[in-house]
């Protein structure tokens, strides 16, 4: 769903997807410019890594060096509870299907 659609104001008035810099270039990843990691991503990066286990620019530094198709082949793997295949949600340490408690999965990179 478009952030438009939501209708979550502060998704529609991100400074990130909102910037003047991406737009100015017609750039479509934070990590094409030349102030990547400004200090808008990486407030919300900080963020990010503590309540939700994910890391913004990690992530944008993942798809810069193999590209979005790989990057979400990864995600896919990572985010996927290895006892019993059930999506794993950012909000929960164990699996909400098997109730297998998982590890941090912020750094784990997936390789097969």
């Amino acid at each position: 769903m478009s952030a438009e659609g939501s209708n979550i104001s502060h998704c529609i008035n991100c400074s990130i997807r909102n910037c003047e810099l991406l737009n100015e270039t017609n750039s479509k990843f934070c990590f094409q410019c030349d102030q990547f990691p400004c200090h808008k991503i990486t407030h919300i990066d900080k963020r990010y890594r503590t309540k939700y286990k994910t890391g913004l620019i990690q992530n944008l530094r993942i798809i810069k060096e193999k590209g979005v198709e790989a990057y979400l082949l990864n995600e896919v793997k990572r985010w996927t509870c290895s006892s019993c295949g059930a999506a794993l949600s950012v909000h929960k340490d164990n699996c909400l299907k098997c109730g297998e408690k998982y590890s941090d999965p912020l750094f784990r990179e997936i390789n097969n």
